[in-house]
């Protein structure tokens, strides 16, 4: 139904039901004319249009949201999608797989859909087309670390990931472990990079030896094999060096599970054997045994 359906039956103007749906103060229908509007809306399901509204320079009431992966673990996602919900606001998530190709398509398509603002996770590659046009010309947009990656002016919500690695070393060295192994990705991430310098740094000033890597051979941007493949690469490195290192350090507390499971299948006790420290610090980090 359309709002000139909703008017003929009501027997009034167009926009005296604008003006009535949209609480307008300059519209003064009577309260025997509001109700009959109201009345003829829920009888015909009348929905005001998204699109029409964003026409006529009003609030969508939607949010964009762009991430990398749908099962990519970080719990802002869900967070975000909450909140918005909290306020009113319905959210449209897309994925990009990391490529900058979809990033700056998902991006054209939500514009092209009247959002009112953007919360994106920037692919890690690439020129960041659309997103560096729509910064400069002020649409409302923020990131996800895009600080210290993008060479463009944005609102970002960062945390100090070089710090965290920080702490990750410091909290080995506090329980005694100086021969530390990083587990990484091949295809790692910039805030990756910043968690194992800040680790790094702490333990060369430590004057520990430079850390092990052990660098997974997965995509980054999902989790699908991680029931396979992470596990089985995780278990051949843990078997050929076992006794090189004391502790292990994670980027994240899904891989710190797996390494953990690992190291016990191999009979490598965690942590009187191998201390395990995660990065994130999820639900699941403090349900499996040990925490």
């Amino acid at each position: 139904p359309t709002i000139r359906q909703v008017a003929a039956e009501a027997g009034v103007a167009m926009a005296t039901v604008s003006g009535i749906l949209n609480h307008r103060p300059d519209c003064y229908a009577s309260e025997a004319t509001r109700q009959r509007v109201l009345a003829t809306v829920r009888k015909r399901g009348y929905k005001a249009s998204p699109m029409a509204r964003a026409l006529h320079g009003k609030p969508t009431g939607t949010l964009g949201l762009i991430v990398p992966g749908i099962d990519v673990p970080l719990v802002m996602f869900p967070v975000f999608e909450m909140t918005a919900r909290q306020h009113g606001y319905t959210t449209f998530l897309v994925c990009t797989e990391d490529e900058p190709d979809l990033e700056d398509q998902a991006i054209r398509g939500l514009v092209d859909r009247y959002v009112d603002a953007i919360a994106i996770l920037p692919a890690e590659q690439g020129t960041h087309t659309e997103l560096r046009r729509l910064a400069s010309e002020g649409f409302p947009i923020v990131t996800w670390d895009g600080a210290g990656r993008l060479d463009f002016p944005v609102d970002d919500v960062s945390i100090d990931q070089f710090h965290g690695g920080c702490l990750q070393a410091q909290h080995l060295l506090e329980i005694g472990r100086r021969r530390v192994c990083v587990l990484n990705m091949e295809q790692t991430r910039y805030v990756n990079k910043l968690k194992v310098a800040g680790l790094e740094q702490t333990l060369t000033a430590a004057g520990c030896a430079p850390a092990t890597r052990m660098n997974l051979s997965m995509p980054i941007h999902t989790r699908q094999h991680w029931e396979i493949g992470e596990f089985t690469q995780i278990m051949d490195f843990l078997r050929a060096h076992r006794g090189e290192f004391d502790a292990l350090a994670s980027i994240s507390d899904l891989l710190a599970v797996v390494a953990m499971r690992s190291a016990i299948e191999l009979g490598i006790r965690v942590p009187e054997d191998l201390a395990v420290i995660g990065f994130n610090d999820i639900a699941l980090a403090s349900q499996v045994a040990p925490s």
